[in-house]
C-alpha cells in the first residue's frame, strides 16, 4: 500500500488558497465614516464655533453618503448631530436625530429616550430662564408676583 504524502508545497498552496478565497476584495465595508476622527479631533482640540459647523457638516455628509451608499449609519453619529442641534436650540431637528439613532440602534433607546425627554423639556425651562425676576427674589418668588399680577388684571 502506497502512502500518499503532502509535499510542503501543496500545503502552503493550500494556506494561500484558503486565506486569499476567504478574503473579498470587492465587499462594501459596513459604515461610512468620512473623515470623521480628523473633525472630531479638531472640534476638541479647537473649540470654536467654526470648527463645529465643520463638524456638523462632516456629520451630515456622513449620514446623506451613508444612506446614498446603502451602508448603516455609525453608531452614534445620529445622537451627535442631534446633541449639536440641541446646543443650537433646535429641539425639532434634535428630537427627530435622536429617535433615527434609537431605530437604528436599539441598545441606545433608554439614553435616546432621556435626551429626547429633555429636549421636549427644554423650551419651559429656556422660557423660565429668560424670563426676568427682580433683584433680590429667587424664581419661585418671581414666579409669586406673576401669578398675583395675572389675578389683579382678571378683576
Amino acid at each position: 500500500m502506497k502512502r500518499v504524502s503532502f509535499s510542503p508545497l501543496l500545503a502552503a498552496l493550500t494556506l494561500l488558497a484558503m486565506v486569499f478565497g476567504c478574503a473579498t476584495s470587492g465587499s462594501q465595508p459596513m459604515y461610512y465614516w468620512e473623515n470623521y476622527s480628523d473633525s472630531l479631533y479638531q472640534t476638541k482640540k479647537h473649540p470654536t464655533s467654526e470648527n463645529l459647523a465643520e463638524h456638523q457638516s462632516v456629520l451630515e455628509k456622513i449620514i446623506e453618503t451613508s444612506k446614498e451608499k446603502n451602508c448603516r449609519i455609525p453608531p452614534g453619529v445620529c445622537a451627535e448631530l442631534g446633541y449639536i442641534y440641541a446646543m443650537r436650540n433646535d429641539n425639532k431637528k434634535a428630537i427627530e436625530l435622536f429617535t433615527q439613532e434609537k431605530q437604528i440602534y436599539p441598545e441606545a433607546t433608554l439614553f435616546m429616550d432621556r435626551l429626547i425627554q429633555r429636549s421636549e423639556r427644554k423650551p419651559e425651562s429656556e422660557k423660565a430662564a429668560q424670563a426676568p425676576n427682580p433683584p433680590g427674589q429667587n424664581q419661585s418668588q418671581g414666579a409669586a408676583v406673576e401669578k398675583v399680577g395675572t389675578e389683579e388684571k382678571a378683576k
